[in-house]
């Protein structure tokens, strides 16, 4: 023995051999512990497919159980096993309930012929689910009463209708629908019965009437701890410890970076609703922090590809979910009704929505979208793909730098004008000359700067002169409200850099003016009076979802080119008013009641002073300032920039106050400005800010703000049973459903956004496209408007031409379409006319625009595209006038009255990249199927990858190519399908239809 020991250990080649073997062994154990524990872990992919040949039982009963768990983003049947036995624990009865939930939702979308490998993934279980706990958790029957299985039934029956009606219009933005089936269909059920129904009664739910009783050296520490594991069990309604811990364990089994942000997100809300006064009673069972968890899931992996940017991005959504679930439960209250999964399915679209440059925030098409681990496998491979291709020398072309070396020589060229014209611009209009000035001096003085421009932007002006004295305006009126409004703005100017938004629309305030409202209304409707420096916390946390806000409503109203307005201050302010309200121990707000007698009005006792004084007053009141020496202040500040913006601006208040007598509002409301600040907004954005000035426009911006005026009265009605003022609710509204008007008044042009500046500027664009126009059909012989007609037909964009081309001998050629590249003519192409214009696409807002976009109230530079086609089945004609439209308001009027019409056709739905999907969808809350194709990184401003975009996006940047050697429009409609290998019609002389994808300008 010891001989062949010590021939072992001298044999270099044997021991070599023997440890060979040995290492072997150990990665063999450790590879068949990975394999052991990939059947179990994930989606269980394996077990998936060795179940697609057994019987329909079988397989029944797996999508049941993959419904179960989906409601935690998890698609695994071993999960759904275990979270099914943590319900049995807590209430049998309730396990009953839910499991029929799940199977008649299932059931339901099998009949209604649904996608089956959503089926198969129990993404038309989970809904199910939860309408059977729900139902019978707020019964007021109590346990085993068996006739609750009937509405059980009918209200899982109406989930999958919900789901894919949802689905269908969130698709538009690749948007998730979560929970929403569940929310509406629970609503509705709880609504339609209520505590007094004879058959199937509900638990009453009633709103706080009087400040809770807190103390806080009460609080017991075990049960905090334990409300962790209970916040968990609440998403699906348990406040058993023992079964929100068997939740973890399923969680674990299926992805640990789950578990790990349920954990989180339960911890984050029950931080959040103690710093609100939250009854410990609510923190205990977990009711506070139930909606974090999901939110903190969805953002943090499941939607969002998991980096430390989106971890901390999913911090901050579980944080806002916390205080905007308080907020929603307290309005929905009121009506008697549970908050539900709402706050959680609110803040997680919110997020999705969100845009932004920075690279590491990329949200997973959904079509990828499986679980925590692989969609960071996914991310991961395809930013290696990206750089391989910076790798080989894919870099911006040689044009486009001499192009930008070329706009800038413009820009320095148009500086040299008369002394006196160069005088009068530094301090009017959008000073532009003071923002580029700024770039080479300290970060301090630039960020002042932009905080002045932030804090004009509230009244749609871009001067920073005007934001000096309108703080200097707050002063006077009070320096409390100054130095809360100042803080909003600052704090929401920081959170737009550190999302990485738009460089030129934070220079110019876009992302400030909303946190400058939200400072000011927050001190407003305090009812801790002056100087309560606590404050401070709430002004600060609510500001920085501003930018949040802007940039997820940016996003939907892209694609009506509308703008957000006031919107994410409105969204913000309400929900921190209603998650606070008169009786909170920490931030109590003003106590607001409805109307209750009829006011006692004697007109021979009004006092006309005060009534002429209420114009300056109403323009105050924007601000929340009732001092009518403010309100003269922040007059001259309009006039400096804009003499039409002020002139508008005293028109509305003056409306709004004559509107006001017409309903015999009471006086005290009237001499306070409480029913003109919203009209002299509407005045300002109707009369020459969106639409360019006509007499037509000013006779509508008058409409607008006598409109306005009466729904502000109806809102403020309406909010006030809810304790809630109606802030600038009226404002955004009426000028929003103003600024859809489709006509065929020529004389009402609505401005593409990314040309919006002021009033005077805007008459100027107007004024010259109508003039290029003139000179077009003068050209072309199509014959011209008359002189004193306003104009032609309506046009998305009117198109300019070359002046000189009126005196040439040659016929011109047929006019250029604009029509997206998914049209084209048949039989024959119809040639681009050789214009000289220097690029239409930037005239037209395709491309970047040359000067700062200021005035506007909107978060990004809008493109203005023409109106892509609808989706055809199969090949169709249609017929469209080849010859351009006059300056108008977007895409309205109708074409067809023009002469010269020409016989186009769709292509075929399979050409357009429209199909089928393959691949099986698991792991994802939406309903439908979408391309299984791979998405490019969304990097604003950047190269993306050589891969077609996301279903839904309208036209891509105009920076960076795909993959071609030339750049030109890939996407075919509205739909943002890619065009591959097939060169078309050339759009404007200067855009093309390639082999390269994108949108851009050709080489050369």
């Amino acid at each position: 023995m010891e001989d062949s020991e010590v021939v072992r250990t001298d044999n270099n080649g044997e021991r070599k051999m023997y440890n060979e073997k040995s290492t072997r062994d150990q990665w063999g154990g450790k590879r068949r512990i990975c394999k052991t524990l990939g059947y179990l872990t994930g989606e269980m992919k394996a077990y998936g497919d060795w179940l697609k040949d057994k019987s329909l039982v079988v397989q029944f009963i797996d999508w049941v159980l993959r419904g179960i768990s989906q409601v935690m983003f998890v698609n695994n049947p071993l999960s759904g096993m275990l979270i099914l036995a943590g319900l049995l624990i807590q209430n049998p009865w309730w396990t009953l309930t839910g499991c029929s939930g799940t199977v008649v939702s299932t059931l339901t979308a099998l009949l209604l012929l649904q996608d089956r490998s959503a089926v198969a993934a129990g993404l038309f279980g989970y809904n199910g689910v939860l309408v059977g706990l729900l139902v019978t958790m707020f019964s007021d029957k109590g346990d085993y009463y068996r006739w609750l299985l009937l509405p059980v039934v009918v209200t899982s029956m109406a989930c999958p209708v919900l789901s894919r009606a949802l689905g269908s219009v969130f698709r538009k933005w690749e948007l998730p629908v979560f929970t929403l089936s569940f929310n509406i269909a629970v609503s509705l059920y709880l609504a339609a019965t209520g505590l007094y129904n004879l058959f199937f009664p509900t638990t009453l739910i009633q709103p706080v009437t009087s400040v809770p009783n807190i103390t806080w050296s009460e609080i017991e520490v075990p049960l905090l701890l334990q409300s962790n594991p209970v916040g968990i069990g609440q998403v699906y309604g348990c406040d058993n410890p023992w079964t929100g811990g068997i939740f973890l364990v399923a969680l674990l089994i299926s992805s640990p970076l789950i578990c790990l942000h349920a954990a989180i997100g339960s911890a984050v809300g029950i931080l959040a609703v103690l710093t609100i006064a939250t009854p410990f009673d609510r923190v205990y069972f977990g009711l506070g922090s139930y909606n974090c968890v999901l939110a903190c899931i969805a953002i943090g992996g499941m939607f969002y590809a998991l980096t430390w940017q989106t971890h901390l991005l999913a911090l901050a959504c579980a944080l806002f979910c916390a205080y905007a679930g308080a907020a929603l439960a307290n309005i929905l209250s009121v009506i008697g009704l549970p908050a539900c999964t709402w706050p959680f399915c609110f803040s997680a679209l919110l997020f999705l929505l969100l845009t932004t440059n920075n690279s590491a925030i990329y949200k997973l098409p959904l079509c990828k979208v499986t679980y925590s681990e692989a969609n960071r496998v996914y991310y991961l491979r395809m930013k290696r793909r990206e750089q391989k291709l910076d790798l080989k020398g894919n870099m911006v072309p040689e044009t486009k730098i001499t192009e930008e070396k070329s706009t800038k020589n413009q820009k320095r060229g148009t500086i040299g004008v008369k002394s006196i014209s160069r005088a009068v611009s530094y301090v009017m209009g959008g000073t532009n000359m003071s923002g580029d000035g700024s770039k080479d001096k300290l970060l301090v003085f630039v960020f002042i700067d932009w905080v002045f421009w932030g804090t004009s932007e509230v009244m749609c002006v871009n001067n920073p002169l005007s934001g000096f004295l309108m703080i200097a305006g707050f002063l006077v009126q009070n320096p409390w409200w100054a130095l809360t409004g100042c803080l909003g703005t600052s704090v929401s100017t920081l959170a737009a850099l550190i999302l990485s938004q738009d460089r030129s629309a934070i220079e110019t305030g876009l992302h400030g003016y909303n946190g400058t409202l939200l400072g000011f209304l927050m001190a407003v409707f305090s009812d801790k009076g002056d100087y309560y420096w606590w404050l401070l916390l709430p002004v600060v946390v609510t500001s920085m979802a501003c930018p949040v806000f802007s940039s997820a409503l940016g996003s939907i109203f892209s694609k009506w080119d509308l703008p957000v307005f006031t919107l994410p201050f409105n969204a913000a302010v309400t929900l921190y008013t209603a998650a606070t309200g008169h009786y909170n121990l920490f931030f109590p707000t003003v106590l607001i009641k409805p109307t209750t007698s009829v006011p006692n009005i004697t007109w021979s006792s009004i006092d006309v002073p005060k009534l002429l004084q209420s114009i300056p007053v109403g323009v105050g009141q924007v601000y929340g300032c009732d001092n009518p020496w403010t309100g003269g202040i922040f007059l001259i500040a309009l006039v400096i920039s804009s003499p039409l913006i002020c002139l508008h601006a005293a028109i509305g208040s003056l409306v709004g106050m004559l509107a006001a007598l017409s309903l015999a509002a009471p006086f005290n409301n009237i001499y306070a400005g409480l029913w003109n600040y919203n009209s002299c907004l509407a005045c300002i954005a109707i009369g020459g800010m969106f639409y360019a000035l006509t007499w037509q426009t000013h006779l509508l911006a008058i409409a607008c703000a006598f409109f306005c005026a009466y729904l502000g009265a109806t809102v403020a009605n309406m909010f006030s049973v809810f304790g809630l003022p109606s802030f600038t609710w009226p404002f955004c509204l009426s000028a929003l459903t103003f600024l859809l008007l489709t006509t065929n008044n020529c004389a009402i042009y609505r401005l593409p956004l990314a040309k919006v500046t002021y009033p005077e500027a805007n008459r100027v664009y107007y004024l010259t496209m109508k003039k290029q126009y003139r000179v077009y059909h003068g050209t072309s012989g199509t014959g011209a408007p008359a002189p004193e007609s306003e104009g032609a037909p309506a046009s998305p964009i009117p198109w300019p031409a070359e002046p000189a081309r009126k005196a040439a001998p040659t016929p011109a050629p047929p006019p250029p379409h604009l029509f997206p590249p998914l049209l084209r003519t048949s039989p024959t192409r119809t040639p681009s006319p050789p214009l000289n214009y220097a690029s239409w696409g930037t005239a037209a807002g395709v491309g970047r625009t040359p000067h700062r976009p200021g005035g506007g109230k909107w978060s990004e530079p809008a493109r203005s595209t023409p109106p892509a086609p609808n989706r055809a089945t199969g090949e169709c004609c249609g017929v469209v006038p080849p010859c351009p439209a006059s300056p108008k308001a977007g895409s309205q009027g109708s074409r067809a009255d023009q002469a010269g019409v020409g016989s186009l056709h769709f292509l075929p739905p399979r050409e357009c990249g429209f199909g089928p999907t393959l691949q099986s969808q698991g792991g994802r809350k939406w309903s439908d199927p979408t391309p299984t194709r791979s998405a490019p990184l969304a990097r604003a401003g950047g190269r993306f990858l050589p891969c077609p975009p996301r279903l839904g996006r309208r036209w891509s940047s105009g920076e960076g190519a795909w993959d071609g050697k030339e750049k030109g429009i890939g996407e075919a409609g509205a739909e943002g399908k890619r065009q591959e290998g097939r060169k078309g019609m050339g759009w404007g002389g200067d855009e093309a239809v390639g082999k390269g994808h994108g949108m851009g300008k050709r080489k050369g």
